[in-house]
């Protein structure tokens, strides 16, 4: 399975709580469609379409960090497709 999120803004304190309830909504949509009782197990990956984001602090970044740890111990894989270089500059 795949999620595609395109988050429209920046990542930072104040939005950092509804960027992770979206992901975890988008996999509660999963989990509908596959029928199943347990966790998603068909989800492979969670593209996070960055491009509009201009800028993320620290919260982010350690929202970021807690979201890669938990969808590695599930053998998910976090993609961060397009990022703007200022961002990337911070997550460095």
């Amino acid at each position: 399975g795949l999620i595609i999120l395109r988050v429209d803004a920046p990542i930072y304190f104040a939005n950092v709580a509804y960027i992770k309830d979206k992901l975890r909504q988008f996999e509660g949509n999963q989990k509908l469609r596959g029928k199943t009782d347990g966790p998603v197990h068909n989800l492979k990956y969670v593209i996070l379409e960055m491009s509009p984001i201009t800028s993320i602090d620290s919260t982010g970044i350690h929202a970021l960090k807690d979201i890669i740890a938990e969808y590695k111990q599930r053998n998910i894989q976090l993609i961060m497709a397009n990022p703007n270089r200022p961002v990337i500059n911070v997550l460095e």
